[in-house]
């Protein structure tokens, strides 16, 4: 299945602990086109900051209700 980033944007991101903010924008290698990072917005978490985050921990996408679950805690994305 294909989709385009844009309809990622915004969706909560869900560490395995808890609520931790939405995904903000991409990161992308230019000559690969490859994703790098997820950045997310914990600015409601971790008062104002974005987490690059690999693509790789990601281990979920709830499409239905706009949710990304993470392979991580909430401290390892805030670290």
């Amino acid at each position: 299945m294909v989709h385009r980033l844009s309809l990622i944007q915004g969706f909560h991101v869900h560490a395995s602990d808890g609520h931790i903010g939405h995904v903000d924008d991409f990161l992308l290698d230019e000559s690969s086109w490859q994703i790098r990072y997820l950045v997310v917005d914990t600015s409601n978490w971790l008062g104002g900051k974005w987490v690059a985050v690999a693509p790789t921990s990601v281990k979920r996408i709830d499409w239905s209700n706009r949710e990304v679950h993470m392979a991580l805690t909430r401290a390892e994305i805030r670290d």
